[in-house]
């Protein structure tokens, strides 16, 4: 939604597209300093921030509805960061509510999380049970509120038991990912660049997963900590332990490095606290910088890309990419409807249309049956001419067998063998498809 408003304000283009994410970025980076700030010197603070930014744009910062998410529930803990009023409890549980409304586990977890500290609070500064209860009411009021108040739309046009079904519980079916709980896939890497981004992604997935236990051992360790003074802290570590427990069930990088801001802060805050963090702490400054420079100077050497001028604007992509989308733009033109079967990387860039109910399939229960039989039915009445095939996502050959019993792209298949035929094959081993009526008029 937040796209499609700024797309129609500012017009679709790449740069108003990557314009959006800059901002995301930065709105993080301010927030995340914000945060730190509260808990160390503007120094540590601002060490804080660069390497958090650093994470997401070393490499391709894919903008998703988690970004937004996240950045949302940042901004509920600065938000109690500086007390509990009941002004700022209810715009912290309005920050929630949108965020649950991005991505509805990160949302439902930051509620029960944030819950959860409100009532640790009880016995750390002995809170009132009265006033707890009104703290807890006012969370839950005001993050339900906003919540339905942007569902709202939603929830009438498909209905409750639709809306219920694609929010619940068709992810927990059948949305069964490679990656799983604490999995994550580690891919082959080489090169000097690549050596770098695994490095600083297996970086990132230890603190995730460390940062909290260590800091329970920390506390427990050293109980004069426990104080009205560190109740920040503590709520930060509740809710960025949801974060990390909403994330660890389907694993993969953008997931991590949206869940690692709050791991982040507190790691910093511990090394900040130890007796070796006057070495630490300048070893952590030169780590930055040499990283910062690595991936600059492996980026600038990357010859296997190029600019490719499209009708959005011009954009940088690996040769094999830039090839497709060479070929894509001079045989359609913008408006045209143009199916890519397992990506939709094409369709901003060059203005093309999706004739599909759902972005992309997969050759897993991902996939189910009637979207095949629905997005059959629309190329069909639509006319659409060209179609991208790609082996590469795993989607199999047009001519394969289905891979399994959830592969559900059979009928699919045998739709583009009998009204399709193969003009072009990249070196991606990508496959254009042209209507056979189409291609017979030539």
């Amino acid at each position: 939604m937040i796209y499609a408003a700024v797309f129609r304000v500012f017009g679709e283009s790449v740069r108003t597209a990557n314009s959006t994410v800059l901002i995301l970025g930065f709105g993080l980076t301010i927030v995340c300093y914000l945060l730190a700030k509260s808990l160390m010197d503007s120094v540590m603070a601002l060490l804080t921030s660069l390497i958090f930014i650093l994470l997401p744009y070393s490499d391709e910062f894919d903008g998703t509805h988690h970004w937004f998410s996240t950045l949302l529930i940042m901004v509920a803990i600065l938000l109690l960061f500086s007390g509990r009023s009941n002004l700022r409890i209810v715009m912290a549980a309005i920050m929630i509510g949108i965020a649950t409304f991005f991505t509805q586990t990160a949302g439902a977890m930051a509620l029960t999380t944030c819950a959860a500290s409100f009532i640790c609070e009880r016995w750390i500064v002995e809170v009132q049970w009265k006033h707890l209860a009104l703290r807890l009411f006012l969370l839950f009021v005001g993050a339900a509120s906003s919540w339905y108040l942007l569902s709202r739309h939603f929830i009438l046009v498909a209905g409750w038991h639709r809306y219920w079904y694609f929010q619940v519980v068709y992810p927990e079916r059948y949305v069964k990912l490679p990656e799983g709980f604490l999995y994550l896939g580690f891919a082959p890497f080489h090169g000097p660049r690549a050596t770098l981004a695994f490095l600083e992604h297996l970086w990132a997935y230890l603190v995730l997963l460390l940062v909290y236990p260590c800091l329970l051992l920390f506390l427990v360790r050293r109980r004069r900590f426990l104080s009205s003074q560190t109740m920040p802290l503590i709520l930060l570590a509740f809710m960025g332990s949801g974060l990390m427990l909403e994330v660890i069930t389907r694993l993969n990088w953008n997931r991590i490095n949206a869940a690692i801001m709050p791991a982040l802060i507190i790691g910093m805050w511990m090394l900040n606290h130890i007796r070796a963090r006057r070495l630490i702490i300048p070893l952590c400054w030169c780590l930055l910088i040499c990283l910062a420079a690595g991936l600059t100077v492996s980026a600038q050497h990357m010859h296997h890309q190029c600019i490719v001028h499209l009708p959005t604007g011009a954009v940088l992509l690996p040769e094999d990419r830039a090839e497709e989308a060479k070929w894509i733009a001079q045989h359609t033109s913008p408006g045209d409807e143009f199916f890519d079967v397992g990506d939709v990387r094409f369709y901003l860039a060059l203005q093309l249309s999706e004739p599909g109910p759902v972005d992309m399939f997969y050759t897993s229960e991902i996939t189910r049956p009637e979207w095949v039989l629905e997005t059959i039915s629309l190329l069909e009445r639509d006319h659409v001419r060209y179609l991208l095939w790609e082996p590469t996502r795993a989607l199999q050959n047009v001519d394969d067998k289905p891979a399994s019993e959830a592969d559900h792209l059979g009928p699919m298949r045998e739709f583009v063998r009998a009204h399709f035929i193969r003009i072009k094959t990249f070196r991606n081993k990508d496959q254009i498809w042209e209507r056979l009526d189409d291609h017979h008029h030539l």
